[in-house]
């Protein structure tokens, strides 16, 4: 039996682990949040969701009026999908990874990160500029992938801004603000690429992401955040 602390509210974690299991010398798998914390972050699963975007509800042939709006850009080619619902406890936790700089809490989804992931495509995961490299001191998506192998191909421009500092229409009109470094390139060609993120809010800046990678020589370009 073992006794710990939620990561989220410090509540105890009692795991019992019973004979035959530890005769079965099966490695354990480490619980890091109370059932109760677990059940506040809402899986985006079953049929009601968009298929584009990952968005939770009930749309029209399965796509949501942001989505219709992109394909109508051209974007018909690129889909993403989401793990979690981005509800209100969602919204604390990131608040304390990302924000605060709690970067342990990177250890509550990083394995279902590994388990959902497919391991023959080329990972990439969404940069940081340098000036909030400086202040958090880390990529909060690094975290999230720790157990992957991915490629930090993408560079960001350091003037760019985060999405919180525009409104919706703003958001969905951002410019370019991701390059590729010239060595990287002949990696990308005729991949397929799963870009990664935290957040999916407008799907702005992942569709950036697969921009430049496409124009690189990408055979398909999908997206995978934590949370829509």
């Amino acid at each position: 039996m073992s006794n710990n602390l939620c990561l989220l509210c410090n509540k105890s974690l009692i795991q019992s682990l019973s004979l035959d299991f530890l005769m079965s010398l099966k490695s354990c798998k480490v619980d890091y949040i109370c059932h109760d914390c677990q059940e506040n972050f809402k899986l985006i699963s079953g049929n009601g969701f968009c298929n584009y975007c990952g968005r939770l509800g009930t749309f029209k042939i399965n796509i949501c009026n942001d989505c219709v709006k992109w394909n109508q850009k051209g974007w018909s080619w690129f889909k993403s999908r989401s793990m979690y619902v981005y509800n209100d406890f969602m919204s604390e936790y990131m608040k304390k990874y990302k924000f605060n700089g709690d970067y342990y809490l990177r250890k509550i989804f990083s394995d279902e990160f590994f388990h959902s992931l497919c391991k023959k495509q080329l990972i990439v995961p969404i940069p940081v500029s340098h000036e909030t490299m400086k202040t958090r001191k880390f990529n909060q998506v690094h975290g999230l992938i720790e157990h992957l192998k991915f490629e930090d191909i993408l560079s960001v421009n350091s003037k760019k801004e985060m999405q919180s500092h525009h409104n919706k229409s703003e958001r969905m009109t951002m410019k370019q603000v991701f390059g590729i470094d010239s060595k990287f390139k002949k990696l990308i060609v005729g991949k397929h690429i799963t870009i990664v993120d935290d957040v999916y809010t407008t799907g702005t800046t992942i569709r950036l992401a697969a921009m430049v990678l496409k124009e690189n020589g990408a055979k398909s370009v999908s997206g995978f955040t934590l949370a829509r």
